[in-house]
């Protein structure tokens, strides 16, 4: 009886740890399987940002540093899918090296960027938050420097004060090139409004300086056109005077030899 009951207990703990370890690996599974598609989706969103994000928000610093979380998340993925990737990561480190040979371009910041979609800018900005998300990973993981990854932080909050300036500017370029003066106008007050509140402001003197050459001169046309109007109205007006003067005076000979 002795030797039944024990083997019965034996049985039912075998039961239980077998059940305890099935659910265990499950849960491990379902980690795993998470964990690699947030390792796609990190992947996924460092390459659109290479491809979409305008050649002048992406300085030296920050191209290395997406460059070195692309290897690092291709190695992560090869690991947990067991594909391989080893391919991408030598396109990549290639592209590293070049990048890291390339001197920075000095003009880069006095460029415009052609931003005319209020949805672009809001991806574009989306796309900054994430990186910075990554830059504080990497460098807590010692992927990059402390130094690096302040860099990076840098411009990308250069970039989010350029956004709203490059965007009111495309806005009002467009609405110039269809003579639609006045929406220009304000469109390039915004925008050098944005530069003058913008603590990166000495970045882009010579954004400030074409935004007040470009509003002096809608001035100037909106200014003679309000002038011409009202000139015209003016001689409508007097015209009209006349034409009611003239009736009147006619009403009255008539009431005379009437």
């Amino acid at each position: 009886m002795t030797s039944t009951l024990i083997i019965a207990v034996a049985l039912i703990a075998v039961l239980i740890i077998s059940v305890i370890a099935k659910g265990a690996l499950e849960k491990a599974r379902i980690e795993r399987a998470r964990r690699l598609i947030d390792l796609q989706d990190d992947l996924r969103r460092l390459q659109n940002m290479l491809s979409a994000m305008p050649s002048p928000y992406l300085d030296k610093a920050t191209r290395l540093l997406i460059y070195t979380e692309l290897i690092y998340l291709l190695g992560l993925t090869e690991k947990m899918s067991g594909t391989s990737t080893q391919s991408q990561q030598d396109e990549l480190e290639g592209l590293m090296e070049q990048a890291k040979l390339a001197s920075e371009n000095p003009q880069r910041l006095a460029q415009w960027v052609p931003l005319t979609d209020p949805d672009v800018a809001q991806e574009i900005r989306l796309m900054l938050q994430n990186l910075h998300r990554l830059t504080l990973r990497a460098n807590k993981e010692s992927r990059v420097t402390r130094s690096h990854a302040a860099a990076v932080i840098k411009n990308i909050k250069i970039v989010m004060y350029r956004l709203p300036i490059d965007l009111n500017y495309g806005i009002g370029n467009a609405a110039d090139k269809m003579n639609q003066q006045r929406k220009a106008l304000g469109k390039f007050k915004v925008a050098r409004g944005a530069i003058l509140k913008s603590p990166v402001a000495k970045y882009l003197r010579n954004q400030q300086t074409e935004l007040e050459e470009r509003i002096a001169k809608l001035e100037t046309v909106l200014d003679a056109e309000r002038k011409n109007r009202a000139k015209n109205t003016s001689n409508s007006l007097a015209e009209g005077m006349e034409k009611l003067a003239e009736e009147e005076a006619w009403e009255t000979k008539k009431q005379i030899y009437d």
